[in-house]
């Protein structure tokens, strides 16, 4: 994730499908500032009819953690990572 402005993220994703198929796309995210240092993101992008068409993105942001859910016509999943503890 890569701040662009105020309110908008730039988030690269990287995907393997059948465990053969490899795909890198972005998509520009809104957040928006919730309670606890937490933010709503929200975006879509079109990865074109060979790539699933239009997906929609929604999720949260916290200092530890990134979640997010994707749908498309043909799709749909999460994405989750989290930020490792120091030892």
């Amino acid at each position: 994730m890569t701040r662009i402005g105020d309110s908008q993220y730039h988030v690269r994703f990287k995907a393997t499908y059948w465990k053969i198929f490899h795909i890198g796309y972005s998509v520009d995210m809104k957040a928006e500032a919730q309670t606890g240092g937490v933010f709503k993101t929200t975006g879509e992008n079109d990865l074109g009819w060979w790539g699933g068409g239009v997906y929609h993105y929604e999720g949260t942001v916290s200092a530890t953690n990134f979640l997010a859910t994707y749908k498309s016509e043909y799709d749909h999943g999460t994405f989750e990572m989290k930020r490792p503890q120091q030892e």
